[in-house]
């Protein structure tokens, strides 16, 4: 796996959220799957999902800069800047955030492992 290959699977991930494409998120994320919202709301890979095919969380757009991914053997870790435009039942929101995403083999299959994600204040 290279950093390359890394950002395919990043670029799949962020494709299926806006998409809303339940199989391929139940693919590309891992069962154990801690994901940290802006918010400080964590999602399991269960709620993730569900809050997306449901159509209670709707990403409209995901535009990422300063991407940087570091390997480990068996791991990668992606960090950047995004802004998601994202609906929820509160409204519209646009977020501007740092992030982190942990990418880990998992039984011989990269998957998402977590995300922790921090505002940028405007």
């Amino acid at each position: 796996m290279t950093p390359s290959d890394i950002t395919q699977l990043e670029d799949r991930r962020f494709a299926a959220q806006i998409a809303g494409d339940g199989p391929a998120l139940t693919e590309l994320l891992a069962d154990n799957l801690r994901y940290t919202h802006t918010n400080a709301v964590v999602d399991t890979k269960e709620s993730y999902i569900e809050s997306i095919v449901s159509g209670r969380v709707t990403y409209k757009d995901a535009r990422r800069t300063e991407i940087d991914v570091q390997m480990a053997d068996t791991c990668a870790v992606v960090t950047g800047r995004a802004e998601l435009d994202v609906s929820t039942p509160a409204g519209d929101r646009s977020i501007v955030c740092r992030y982190s995403a942990i990418w880990g083999a998992v039984d011989g299959t990269w998957q998402f492992l977590a995300w922790q994600s921090t505002p940028i204040p405007a």
